[in-house]
């Protein structure tokens, strides 16, 4: 991780996957359709498992270093 990488992971409060999405939800409730919110949550389930398969209990543990090497894991194999 770089030193800038860094300082803007210290400048974050810590926040887990599923209560990220919750308030992202939440949100998103008085803008869209109960059918679309069922959509992104059928969706993100995906994502909520990528980050307990990798150990991510923390948003500010995800970064475009650890999405990169898991892009570059996808593509290879």
């Amino acid at each position: 991780m770089t030193r800038k990488e860094d300082d803007r992971v210290e400048d974050h409060e810590s926040i887990s996957p599923k209560h990220a999405i919750e308030i992202w939800l939440n949100h998103l409730r008085t803008e869209r359709s109960e059918l679309t919110i069922q959509s992104y949550e059928y969706r993100l389930e995906r994502f909520l498992e990528w980050c307990s398969d990798n150990g991510i209990d923390d948003l500010t543990q995800l970064t475009s270093c650890v999405v990169d090497d898991e892009m570059d894991l996808m593509t290879d194999g």
